[in-house]
């Protein structure tokens, strides 16, 4: 028996499934499936829906880690132009601006880039406690924002805050944490 694709429920399975090949780093077979999601939810839901924007965004986000960044850019704006127009999780919109930082960031655009950034800070304080583990990552995407526009102050601040955060939530050798060390440590040698 056939699956009636018709229904957006059949689009969930695929979606799980590139979140899992995504946290792999296998970003061709994510893809694949997030396209898969796409197919469904773009034949059955309204244009506007949230999930089509998480949909989009999870797409974009793939295109940008496979270095892909005027896909990735396209679909980021889909994904943003409906979940600034429709009633969407503030924190979903946020992970997408953050995408679309790091896409400038890395196209070196830092002041574009900074916007986004920044942008998702504010969101994430908002609404998340104020050592969530989720600030840490804005706070070191700041620092190597800050960093390779050569702001070295606002770069070390950053990437304390995200150390300290980090390790109020993680044990110390969680290798998030490492990292956030071993970024703050560079920062302050380069200084």
């Amino acid at each position: 028996m056939p699956l009636d694709t018709d229904n957006p429920m059949y689009a969930y399975p695929y979606h799980a499934l590139g979140k899992v090949y995504q946290s792999m780093n296998d970003y061709t077979t994510a893809l694949n499936f997030y396209q898969k999601t796409l197919d469904i939810r773009e034949r059955t839901l309204p244009s506007q829906h949230p999930d089509l924007a998480a949909t989009y965004s999870h797409i974009g986000d793939i295109h940008r880690l496979l270095g892909h960044y005027e896909q990735a850019m396209s679909f980021l704006r889909k994904a943003l132009d409906i979940q600034e127009n429709a009633s969407c999780n503030r924190l979903e919109i946020a992970t997408t601006y953050i995408s679309l930082g790091e896409i400038l960031r890395e196209s070196q655009d830092y002041s574009s880039a900074l916007i986004y950034y920044k942008k998702a800070l504010e969101i994430r304080e908002k609404l998340l406690p104020k050592m969530h583990s989720d600030l840490a990552v804005i706070h070191h995407s700041l620092a190597q924002n800050y960093h390779a526009n050569q702001e070295h102050s606002s770069a070390i601040e950053h990437a304390k805050l995200a150390v300290e955060i980090a390790q109020s939530n993680l044990p110390e050798q969680h290798p998030h944490l490492l990292y956030y060390k071993e970024a703050l440590e560079k920062l302050q040698k380069n200084s």
